[in-house]
């Protein structure tokens, strides 16, 4: 190649470049390009799509479910030059900072912004429209089930033997009793023979066949679900309250004391209470800790403060979590296992006030939260006492006399 032909090609190289810088630097900086490029909104994980053509700025994906969007501070950003943004505000433009600093929220769902070029020669308008989600697509879908016979039922709590369900009720003519039932449709009333001054309330289920209840001079009867069969077994021990079974031992309270009995209600071991192991037990409930083993959760009140702690198929008691975790303190409430999250359901606080939405744990239950997706149906939001049973996938409530029933997943 010549000189001349290299002359040349450096001049075609500079050109091509200069040119491409000033392409680049007409597409940055536009001090008359009155648009938006980018919207966001704090507190919100959402992506803003600005539709020049349409005049609008929406949402990619919808907000779920009960967003509140009344009172949020957005921010605008243009293309390099900074336009202008004003709010109509009572018909009204008014000037809108674009700081950190502004203090100022809007309803998104009603904004209008009208934004100016840096030059202060071109304007163009948009109006913002923030989609939610207009239904609960992580609600739990209730359904009628069988009524209860009776005027009123004061339920005291549930349990699960097998694939039969046993809700312990108090009826003010016939007094405590049982309702079982196989399939949830078939309902059946029944006082076990023989069992003087019953704690329904601390019945639990042993095996697979074997309902334990728990009388109030600390004895245990074991009730056979096939046969109705009635078993006392004398205690050394004057227990206060069943817990559950765990692997091979069945665990209770006496006083302050820790029980373990094998299946047969012989004591095998015994001490003394963690000082963090709730002083009221409220509920029980056992899941599969990872794979192989079980784990039996306490829920319950120390004082006002909730206290949740769990022992294992070893014996090994530990404290889970506090009050301090989000976790509600209620006075009565259902402990269960759905949705691969642990709920406490229908609460009831000191004051007898009913809690509509449950409280979940996803993580074992060391953190809670009030999920505002799974709530009580409207029928029972102000039932006097009920109580939650899950069996396969489907969770059922009994509130007084109506049974309500929900699909679920997860379910343990």
């Amino acid at each position: 190649m010549n000189y001349k032909h290299c002359l040349l090609a450096a001049l075609g190289a500079i050109t091509l470049l200069s040119t491409g810088c000033k392409k680049d630097d007409k597409y940055n900086y536009a001090p008359d390009d009155p648009r938006i490029r980018v919207m966001r909104v704090g507190g919100l994980n959402a992506t803003f799509v600005v539709n020049d053509a349409e005049h609008m700025i929406f949402n990619y994906d919808s907000l779920e479910y009960g967003t509140d969007v009344s009172a949020l501070i957005p921010y605008f950003s243009g293309y390099d030059a900074m336009p202008t943004i004003e709010i109509l505000q009572n018909g009204e433009w008014m000037p809108y900072g674009n700081t950190a600093y502004e203090k100022q929220t809007f309803d998104l769902s009603k904004l209008q912004i009208r934004s100016t070029s840096e030059s202060g020669n071109f304007t163009t308008e948009y109006t913002v429209n923030v989609r939610v989600h207009q239904f609960d697509v992580n609600a739990l879908d209730w359904v009628n089930g069988e009524k209860m016979q009776g005027d009123s039922l004061s339920v005291l709590g549930g349990c699960l033997v097998g694939d039969k369900m046993y809700f312990a009720v108090n009826d003010s003519k016939n007094g405590d009793s049982f309702i079982s039932s196989a399939d949830a449709k078939s309902w059946s009333s029944f006082v076990p023979d023989g069992v003087e001054d019953m704690d329904l309330s601390s019945a639990i289920s042993v095996g697979e066949q074997t309902l334990a209840v728990l009388s109030k001079d600390g004895n245990v009867y074991t009730i056979d679900a096939a046969t109705s069969t009635v078993t006392k077994k004398e205690m050394g021990y004057k227990l206060s309250k069943l817990l559950f079974s765990v692997g091979d031992k069945v665990w209770a309270v006496s006083s302050d004391t820790l029980v373990a009995m094998d299946t047969d209600f012989n004591v095998v071991s015994s001490m003394k209470a963690p000082a963090a192991f709730p002083k009221q037990i409220v509920n029980t409930l056992v899941t599969k800790s990872g794979v192989r083993f079980d784990l039996g959760y306490v829920y319950g009140l120390n004082g006002d403060k909730a206290v949740l702690c769990a022992i294992d198929e070893r014996g090994n008691v530990s404290n889970i979590t506090t009050s301090d975790k989000g976790l509600p303190a209620y006075a009565k409430a259902s402990l269960v296992f759905i949705d691969n999250e642990m709920c406490l359901v229908g609460g009831y606080d000191a004051n007898g006030v009913l809690a509509a939405s449950f409280a979940t744990s996803a993580n074992g239950g060391i953190s809670w939260k009030i999920n505002t997706h799974k709530c009580l149906p409207k029928d029972l939001q102000s039932a006097n006492s009920l109580a939650a049973l899950v069996s396969k996938d489907k969770l059922y409530l009994l509130g007084e006399t109506k049974m309500m029933v929900a699909t679920v997943r997860g379910a343990q």
